[in-house]
């Protein structure tokens, strides 16, 4: 039986420390991948949020239109210098109520859609500078919602789920640019390209 030849062991070549280097390039890749998603992501968390209080804004005041243009006709039979007693004991004119009414309505409106355009700008900024759009994304989020629930402290549980989801969004997007800043300050560093 002829003797085979012994094969030689070719683990220090060249070509395997390329095939490495060429894995070690894709598992970057894929991570940076993610990385940038995950960021993108956190701007879309905030082009939801926009759309949702646009949505809301407009909903919510054509609900007190409604409700004010009923208690407008109420007051119409009434003169404006006449005083009215309210619940808690205060007193006010009928013409002092309606203007409340009506400006009241105008804020109903202009808030919520008022939040929405800020929103659908901070949008636009995620998409060029996650970080610092994103963390203001969720300081306006947080603190609209904690003005509204000091206002109308029932306002804390309605929509509790989507509140929650929103902030874990924007929580996640912040990360992420975080995650893909340090890793591109790092590859600039060592003198790669970022992937």
């Amino acid at each position: 039986m002829p003797e085979q030849p012994e094969r030689p062991v070719h683990s220090d070549t060249a070509a395997d420390a390329a095939a490495a280097d060429q894995s070690e390039v894709r598992r970057r890749s894929y991570a940076a991948n993610r990385r940038a998603k995950a960021t993108r992501n956190g701007a879309r968390w905030v082009l939801a949020i926009a759309i949702l209080q646009l949505i809301l804004g407009v909903f919510v005041g054509l609900k007190h239109q409604k409700e004010a243009d009923a208690a407008l006709q109420n007051l119409s039979t009434m003169e404006a210098t006449e005083v009215l007693k309210l619940d808690g004991g205060e007193e006010t004119t009928v013409g002092e109520l309606r203007q409340a009414v009506e400006r009241e309505t105008v804020q109903m409106f202009a808030v919520p859609i008022g939040l929405g355009v800020v929103f659908l700008g901070l949008y636009f900024w995620a998409r060029k500078s996650p970080i610092p759009a994103l963390a203001t994304a969720l300081g306006l989020f947080v603190t609209a919602h904690a003005v509204e629930a000091v206002v109308d402290p029932a306002a804390i549980v309605r929509g509790i789920i989507v509140k929650v989801f929103c902030v874990v969004g924007l929580l996640n997007g912040i990360r992420s640019a975080l995650h893909q800043r340090t890793s591109d300050l790092a590859q600039d560093a060592a003198g790669q390209p970022s992937a």
